[in-house]
């Protein structure tokens, strides 16, 4: 999903002043990509980035169509220093992943599609007891984020509205960011919205690449990152939406031209 991008960005400040927390910012096509073909005829406008606080108001409108989730649960965590998989680590008595599911559920999310891969079976059988209505994706190889999305592209089926792609071992999203973030792609011309925050110390985060204008240009890793890049202290929270019909189009002309071989 970390693909290049352009877009036009308002934030909406309480009272002005430096941002805190999430920005929301609504994508459109209108600058040339530069590890990824431009996507042929999507509108460019000029579109707003919503600043959720830590106070966000609910949501002022729904998309029309009831929205879906993806959750991604295939990482292995090595990090964690331990053979249980990342996602079913217990924070407040439950796995990470329930924390995200419920958050879903509550922004409004009619279907939940889960992305597993290192310990499927024991993920699903975490899960399933809590969710019982849980779809299930298997990505065999951990190929980065965008092949994780594809081989969720089954589980979605015909569904033709937004979907949430969330990471399931992120438990602190409160469903107000992610309704907000719905509404953000709802009111985008291009069908995508994506989810940055400013962090005291950015190193390990892809950076938000923007031109003079404020419009996102590309969202580069830190590995693939020069200095002035990584000097950039804006970075990709890994929380987006897109329309369902943007993902099957462009999901299958991923590439994994970066440092780390992953379609991100």
């Amino acid at each position: 999903m970390r693909r290049n991008l352009a877009a036009q960005s308002l934030a909406l400040l309480r009272g002005g002043g430096r941002r805190r927390g999430p920005t929301l910012s609504h994508a459109s096509a209108s600058a040339p990509a530069q590890r990824t073909a431009p996507v042929a005829g999507w509108p460019e406008r000029q579109v707003a980035a919503i600043l959720l606080t830590s106070a966000a108001r609910a949501s002022r409108f729904r998309p029309c169509l009831a929205p879906l989730a993806v959750v991604l649960a295939a990482g292995k965590g090595t990090r964690m220093r331990s053979d249980l998989p990342k996602v079913l680590h217990p924070l407040a008595g439950e796995p990470l992943a329930v924390h995200v599911l419920r958050s879903a559920r509550a922004a409004g999310v009619a279907g939940l599609v889960v992305v597993v891969g290192h310990g499927a079976e024991q993920v699903e059988a975490a899960l399933r007891p809590v969710f019982a209505d849980l779809r299930f994706a298997l990505q065999a190889q951990q190929l980065g984020t965008g092949h994780a999305v594809q081989c969720a592209l089954p589980a979605i089926g015909d569904h033709d509205g937004p979907v949430l792609i969330l990471s399931g071992d992120v438990p602190l999203l409160r469903p107000a960011t992610l309704a907000g973030l719905l509404d953000a792609c709802a009111s985008s011309g291009a069908g995508l919205a994506l989810a940055t925050f400013e962090p005291a110390d950015p190193h390990g985060y892809g950076r938000i690449v923007r031109d003079d204008h404020g419009r996102i240009q590309a969202i580069v890793e830190e590995r693939d990152a020069d200095a002035a890049t990584r000097a950039i202290r804006e970075c990709n929270a890994g929380v987006y939406c897109a329309s369902a019909e943007l993902l099957r189009s462009e999901l299958p002309a991923l590439g994994r031209a970066n440092a780390q071989g992953r379609s991100t």
